[in-house]
């Protein structure tokens, strides 16, 4: 019965019609923009814009369940290969490099070699701990510290070596400290 109230217009004058996921998508942009050049005192214009725009999508609705679209599905994901990935960084590092002063780009192509790279991770995952390199320092400086002050006050003298032995026993005691977190917490 609505069908035969409206007047029949042609093909070429109709209006395209959109979805109201779109029309919302418009107006939010829309509003975003007049926002950004008018400021926020003139949101009423704006709120009359988004009922135009509600007004507009009410006339181009289906009227019948047969005209009706069905949603597109939301699983646009997809997997992204191995080779894909590969590749992308190759892309961007290049990019990054292009841009470079020749000595950072050599240094940055020394660096992001695959061999160094795989030591460095190694590395920060087994002996450069963050927790064992701050509990090494923190002890060596404070132990070293008391040290130096009460060989001060008595009259001897330190051996150097002092120094090494602490940050050692400490960045000890932050492996172990990390592996019973671990253990204990599981993270």
């Amino acid at each position: 019965m609505a069908e035969q109230l409206r007047p029949q217009q042609p093909e070429q004058q109709r209006k395209p019609e959109v979805s109201s996921a779109e029309a919302d998508a418009q107006q939010k942009r829309l509003e975003r923009e007049y926002t950004a050049e008018k400021g926020p005192q003139e949101k009423i214009e704006t709120s009359e814009a988004r009922s135009e725009v509600l007004e507009a999508l009410a006339e181009n609705e289906p009227t019948s369940d047969n005209e009706k679209e069905t949603p597109a599905p939301l699983n646009n994901h997809r997997v992204v290969t191995p080779k894909e990935k590969d590749a992308s960084y190759k892309t961007t590092m290049r990019t990054i490099q292009k841009e470079m002063t020749p000595a950072s780009r050599s240094f940055s192509k020394f660096i992001h070699n695959p061999v160094v790279e795989n030591v460095s991770d190694i590395t920060g995952k087994t002996i450069a701990r963050p927790n064992s390199i701050l509990f090494g320092s923190l002890g060596a400086f404070f132990v070293v510290l008391g040290v130096y002050l009460t060989a001060r006050y008595i009259g001897f003298r330190l051996s150097g070596s002092e120094f090494i032995v602490v940050f050692v026993l400490g960045w000890f005691a932050g492996l172990v400290f990390d592996l019973l977190r671990k253990m204990i917490t599981g993270k």
